[in-house]
């Protein structure tokens, strides 16, 4: 049980959040002094991989566009066979003509 007092006792559980707060404080004061030094370098990176995000995106956007075109040429396609052809055989294409016999 002492163990488990030690460890709820209030100079612990201070001394921890205080060690938190000078990790983060720390973590802090390096991107500060990191970032502006840094930032040269990683500016064309990031630029390159938003151009190549912009670039996915067009692509993907062109890729859809032709496919329904084709999707939509094939539908008029169909349609335009479908008004051609007379009323039995296209009751033939569906699989069973209705003769009545039930």
């Amino acid at each position: 049980m002492a163990l488990f007092d030690d460890l709820v006792s209030t100079e612990i559980l201070s001394a921890e959040i205080l060690g938190v707060n000078v990790v983060t404080g720390l973590a802090i004061g390096v991107a500060l002094v990191v970032m502006p030094l840094a930032a040269p370098v990683l500016r064309p990176i990031a630029k390159a991989t938003i151009k190549g995000g912009i670039y996915a995106y067009n692509s993907a956007a062109e890729l859809y566009n032709q496919a329904a075109s084709g999707v939509t040429d094939l539908a008029g396609e169909v349609q335009r066979e479908l008004s051609t052809t007379p009323p039995a055989a296209s009751a033939l294409h569906r699989g069973r003509a209705t003769t009545g016999t039930g």
